[in-house]
């Protein structure tokens, strides 16, 4: 017997669990109800397919899963009628004659692929079971609505949304739907456990975040640049000179004061960090090593109009922008 199914209430809802060998697979979730209404439903079910296996009960029997620690929720459920097993070869019959059949009911939509599974395994065929992604992405790519579609032989089974859960839910859709696929994987197929969902839209990457002190204060001004003739002699913080670092010399500012340069002339901006004093020519109101002038593109003027966000010491997470 492969698979049952247990009609119950579930945070006020009411609830079908599909179990396959035993163990629980996926629940579905319908609309709120209430006791006597959804015990009718299961009772008209049980009248509906005329089988003795079908069977109602008024009392609360208990739910087993396998491993009760983890199946706590399953504790604090009603249960309200079990279909049989012996049933379900009829349901999807009787699904397509019975004009009152809500299909939006859970034990209907259990027992629906109950009856898919019990399918393959008269057969006895090998099946291969897979999921893919079956969600929905707006027009730049972003994942606006999420759901898994599990398949059997490219053939849709079962869509795994916010009414169709793993019985011990992950709170997780797509680990839900990974491990209901792969217990399935298990049962009915004997295969070995998928790692991940095919053909899920990957999340566009973040621009890298600049992070920065406040601006302290602006200076207007002409910048220069220095580079080969002091590369490798020490600065006036004793530091060593490297005109391939993003470094500046300015007459006041203390050394470690991070200053954002914007060269009026294009747009182009750069956080260096002052570590030398100067200029001493003119009205310059800093001195650029080497590479912070290429990247501000001034390396051929020399000099260039430029505006100081004076920063602070803190370090910045990009020096570019």
């Amino acid at each position: 017997m492969l698979t049952k199914i247990h009609a119950h209430q579930f945070n006020g809802r009411s609830a079908a669990t599909l179990y396959v060998r035993d163990l629980p697979v996926v629940t579905f979730l319908g609309s709120a109800v209430n006791r006597e209404r959804a015990t009718a439903t299961v009772t008209k079910v049980a009248a509906a397919l005329g089988d003795t296996g079908a069977t109602t009960k008024q009392e609360e029997p208990e739910v087993k899963p396998a491993t009760r620690a983890k199946y706590e929720e399953f504790e604090s459920v009603t249960n309200i009628g079990t279909v049989a097993p012996s049933a379900l070869s009829l349901l999807s019959r009787t699904i397509a004659a019975n004009s009152e059949v809500d299909r939006s009911d859970p034990v209907w939509r259990a027992s629906a692929i109950a009856a898919k599974l019990n399918q393959i395994e008269r057969t006895n065929a090998p099946v291969e079971i897979a999921l893919t992604w079956n969600g929905l992405v707006d027009k730049d790519g972003e994942i606006v609505s999420e759901s898994y579609l599990i398949k059997v032989d490219d053939e849709a089974l079962l869509v795994v949304d916010e009414n169709t859960r793993l019985p011990d839910t992950t709170a997780n859709l797509e680990q839900d739907a990974l491990q209901m696929t792969n217990r399935l994987r298990r049962l009915v197929a004997d295969a070995a456990p998928l790692s991940q969902v095919a053909n899920k839209p990957k999340p566009k990457p973040k621009a890298p975040e600049i992070v920065t002190s406040p601006v302290q204060f602006v200076v207007n001004g002409w910048a220069s640049w220095y580079g080969p003739g002091f590369h490798g002699r020490l600065s006036a913080s004793g530091e060593v000179f490297d005109q391939n670092a993003l470094t500046a010399a300015h007459r006041t500012l203390p050394f470690g004061t991070e200053v954002r340069v914007t060269n009026l002339n294009n747009g182009r901006s750069i956080v260096v960090r002052i570590n030398d004093r100067g200029p001493f020519v003119g009205n310059r109101v800093i001195d650029l090593s080497a590479a912070a002038a290429q990247v501000l593109g001034m390396m051929d003027t020399g000099i260039a109009p430029v505006r100081l966000d004076i920063l602070g010491a803190r370090t910045t997470a990009s020096n570019v922008r």
